[in-house]
Parts: structure tokens; sequence; C-alpha cells
């Protein structure tokens, strides 16, 4: 098997690291190639996904099936997403050591076969033309992903927020009990469950929305100067220091001099950007998800019909989420999301604002921020560009 060209294997640490526009040249790594994973689960999802459905829900189509199926609903999308995920991760074991799955045949060949494994199961379905349509969409979707370097970015984060879940929770399970104390007076209040109640899902969704475009907005507008402030000293000690451990490595005990500080390029000022706000959009996900599910079961356990029915003045209504059954309320549904919304938005101005949260979260990650951007340094300084 051919040795890849050192360059290259430092340019896939970049996209691995969710910094594809650091890379001078990309033409080594086409974009149909490097959406393969992206191929690969989107092809292996289908074909279980279908004959899961075939048997759990004869005749229904899972698309729109009925709330009163959505146990069954859940196993057939389950089914199509574990295959999915267990495809990826041979995928990507094989991909280490196989130079033929980086190439650009590669990635077209999983294209026509990620086609084939959808359409398929769709034709037996009576849906073939609406399949490869869905395809087809999913498919550009990928490439835009791949082009734009938003799937490097996400790749990123995933493997991060993977890598340090435990230490999340474990900080998220030290903030949540300060969160429970600010936002418990909305929990335990009539006109909060009121207001909760008399929104439609699909209004209190838009509601959500609005939190959370404020919530971006304020990090759009912060992050950019968390990253002007991260200095970069161009130092031959703290660049080798940084390289190791990567393929960067020989590369920075080969250099003799660094020169001048590179300036970030626009794209690559965005590119960072974008790391930090995916980076720290997703840990905002994982607190407000574990808040939603927190007052989900206090609310449970603390608030009878009884005194949801005083509230609301009407007896509390089965409750639905994203088309399944739940065995708790509807009203009890519609007031956590809306508590882990406020939470959400209270918790991103914290992790950059408060001292002990950037600590906990922001300061860890603007460490790494400052090693690849030494580690840029040692690759601009190697290749001249």
């Amino acid at each position: 098997m051919p040795t890849p060209d050192p360059a290259v294997t430092v340019e896939r640490w970049f996209l691995r690291e969710g910094t594809p526009w650091v890379v001078r040249d990309l033409r080594a790594h086409p974009a149909v190639a490097r959406m393969l994973p992206f191929t690969v689960a989107l092809g292996a999802y289908t074909p279980p996904f279908a004959l899961a459905a075939v048997l759990l829900l004869p005749g229904v189509d899972p698309l729109v099936a009925p709330p009163e199926a959505g146990l069954r609903v859940l196993v057939v999308s389950l089914a199509g997403i574990l295959t999915a995920v267990a495809a990826v991760l041979v995928f990507l074991r094989l991909r280490r050591t196989r130079e033929a799955l980086r190439t650009r045949t590669a990635g077209l060949v999983g294209i026509a076969a990620a086609l084939v494994l959808t359409i398929v199961p769709d034709l037996f379905r009576g849906r073939a033309l609406t399949g490869l349509v869905e395809t087809v969409a999913l498919l550009a979707v990928g490439w835009v992903l791949v082009v734009t370097g938003l799937g490097a970015l996400l790749g990123w984060a995933v493997r991060r927020l993977v890598v340090r879940l435990v230490p999340l929770l474990s900080v998220v399970s030290r903030a949540i009990p300060l969160l429970l104390l600010l936002v418990a007076f909305l929990f335990i209040n009539a006109e909060a469950w009121q207001m909760s109640a008399n929104l439609s899902r699909g209004r209190l969704w838009g509601v959500v929305g609005f939190l959370v475009a404020v919530l971006l907005l304020f990090l759009a507008f912060r992050l950019p100067r968390e990253l002007a402030a991260v200095e970069v000293p161009a130092e031959l000690p703290e660049i080798r220091a940084a390289c190791a451990r990567t393929p960067l490595s020989p590369w920075a005990e080969r250099l003799t001099e660094v020169g001048e500080r590179r300036p970030l390029r626009r794209r690559e000022r965005v590119n960072l950007v974008a790391l930090l706000f995916v980076a720290q959009g997703l840990q905002v996900l994982v607190l407000s998800v574990a808040v939603f599910l927190l007052f989900l079961a206090f609310g449970e356990l603390a608030i009878t019909d009884a005194t949801i029915e005083s509230w609301v003045g009407s007896p509390p209504t089965p409750g639905v989420l994203w088309g399944f059954d739940v065995p708790v309320s509807d009203e009890l549904i519609q007031v956590s999301i809306a508590i882990a919304a406020l939470s959400a938005l209270y918790f991103a101005v914290y992790t950059v604002t408060d001292q002990e949260y950037r600590t906990e979260f922001l300061d860890d990650l603007l460490a790494e921020l400052r090693q690849g951007l030494l580690a840029r340094e040692c690759y601009l300084a190697t290749v001249g560009r």
C-alpha cells in the first residue's frame, strides 16, 4: 500500500479538527470522498428502516403513523439509526488503513450505492419517485455541508462532545441546582402553566425559536471577541509543544525559524468562530435537554392532576411529543419546553460571562483553539503559503 503524502496526512488532521479552511489546497481531498461517512449512513439507514416498518407497521406509513403507534415507530427508527451508526463506525475504521476509500472514485461509488439502497425499498413501498427526490436532496445537503466546512465542524464538535461527555455531565449536574433555584418559581406558578397551556405546540416552538435566535445573536457578537483575545506567539517551543502527538510533530522538529505570525484569512476566522459557535451550542443543547427531562420528572412527581386543573382551568390532556404518546400530561410537556429554552439562554450567557462557568466550558475550548492556531503556524511555515 502506498504511503500517503505527509502534507495530505497533515491536512486530514486539520479536517478532523474541524478547521478545513486552514488547508491551503483542498483538491487532494475531494468533497464526494469527504462526504462518504454521510453517504454510508444514508445508504445503511433505509433498508433496516423499511424492513422493520414492514414487520411492525404493516400497511402504515411510519412518517404519518398515529400517536398510538409511537412506540413501534420509535423501534423502526432506531433500527435504521443503529444500523447507520454501526456502518459509519466500520467504514471509518476501514478508511484509516485503505487509501482507496479516500478517493473521488470511492465517493462516486458510495453515492451510487446509497441511491440504490434507498430507492429499492421505496420501490416496493410504491414511493420510488418520492424516495429518489428525498435521497437526492439529502445527498445535496451532505455535499453542501462538506463544501462549506460545516460537516467537518459538526463532526469535530460531536466527537469532542462524546469524548468529554462525562466531564460535561459532571459540570451540568453542578449547574442544574442553581438553575433549578432560578427557574423553579416559574415552574410552580399558575401563570406560567396557563401561558404554556394556551399556546399551540407550533406557537410554543415559535417562542423557543425566538429565544434560540436571541441566544445565537449573543454568541455571534461575543465569540469573535473571544477569538480575537487568543494570543498565539510564533515561538518554536510553543509550536513544538502544540504539535506534539499530531502528524505535524516531525515538521515542527525540523523548523528552524517561524518568521512573523501569519494573520488569519477571513474564511479562517469565520471557520474558527463557527468552531466555537458549534461547540458552545452543543453544550447548551445538552444542558437544555437535561433541564427538560429534570422538570418532566419533577413535575410528574410534584404536580398532581388536580393542581394542573386548578391552574389551567381544565383537566390535563394526554401528552404527545413529536408524534409519540408519552406518559405525562401535555401541559407538563409545554411548560417544561418553555423552561428548558429559558435555561438554555441563561446558560449560554453565563458560560461566556461568568468566571466559574468560563473555567469549566469556554476557557478549555479556547485553549484547544490556541493549540490549533499554533499548529497552523507550523503548517504554513512548512508549506510556505
